[in-house]
C-alpha cells in the first residue's frame, strides 16, 4: 500500500473506532446515567459521529471491495452509498438540527472551514484524490495528500 492509502485507511479506522466507542459508551451509560444525561450526549456530538460513521462504513466497503477485483459495478454503488447515506441521514434529522441553539460564531467558523475546503479542493483536489484512493487500487498520484 502506498502512503495515501495508509492515510485514508487510518482516517476511516479512526472514524469507525470513534463511532463504535460512542455507541458502546451510550449502551453502558444507559444503565447508570442520571436522567437527561443521554439526551445531552446525543446532542453534543452523536449526530455528527453517526454522520461520519455512515460514511466510514460504506467507504470501508468501497475501499476493500475495489481491491478484491470481483464485480466492478458494486464498488461504485458502495461509493454512491458512502456519499448519499450521510446526506439522507442529514435530511431525515433536519428537525433535530433545527432544535439546536448554536452561537453565531460557531456557524461562522464552520462555514469558513467548509468554504476553505472547497477553495482548496479546486486547487489541490483533495476530495477527488480521496475518492480515487477509495475506488482505484492502482491510483498512482504521489502528491502530498493531507
Amino acid at each position: 500500500m502506498r502512503d495515501m492509502e495508509y492515510k485514508v485507511t487510518r482516517f476511516l479506522i479512526f472514524i469507525a473506532i470513534l463511532f463504535l466507542n460512542y455507541h458502546v459508551f451510550l449502551l453502558v451509560t444507559s444503565f447508570i446515567a442520571p436522567e437527561g444525561f443521554l439526551n445531552d450526549m446525543r446532542r453534543i456530538g452523536g449526530f455528527f459521529i453517526n454522520l461520519l460513521g455512515l460514511h466510514a462504513l460504506f467507504a470501508f466497503g468501497t475501499f476493500y471491495y475495489s481491491r478484491m477485483y470481483l464485480n466492478m459495478k458494486i464498488k461504485f454503488y458502495l461509493l454512491g452509498l458512502s456519499l448519499f447515506a450521510p446526506v439522507v441521514y442529514l435530511l431525515f434529522n433536519l428537525e433535530f438540527l433545527n432544535a439546536f441553539t448554536v452561537p453565531d460564531i460557531f456557524i461562522l467558523v464552520v462555514s469558513f472551514v467548509i468554504i476553505n475546503l472547497y477553495i482548496k479542493d479546486f486547487k489541490f483536489n483533495y476530495v477527488k484524490k480521496y475518492l480515487n484512493v477509495l475506488v482505484d487500487p492502482f491510483y498512482s498520484s504521489d502528491d502530498e495528500f493531507f
